[in-house]
């Protein structure tokens, strides 16, 4: 009787401790996820930058061009 009561204690420790492993490595995980999201949203916030950047840079070259066309005239 006393082997089947350390047997079955042995069993619940290791579900205990499989399932806090679990539990860790879905926080792990998670984390991980939240961080590559805001990383993600850098890349994007970046990207957006320079297209506006470059925007500007055309209009602005666009607008001289046509103030200097127009003052020629």
């Amino acid at each position: 009787m006393l082997k089947k009561e350390v047997v079955k204690e042995n069993i619940l420790e290791h579900k205990d401790a499989m399932r806090l492993r679990k539990q860790e490595t879905k926080e792990a995980i998670q984390a991980k996820k939240d961080e590559f999201k805001l990383r993600m949203q850098t890349i994007k916030d970046q990207k957006k930058k320079l297209i506006v950047e470059r925007m500007d840079t055309r209009m602005a070259n666009a607008n001289l061009k046509a103030t200097t066309r127009f003052s020629s005239v």
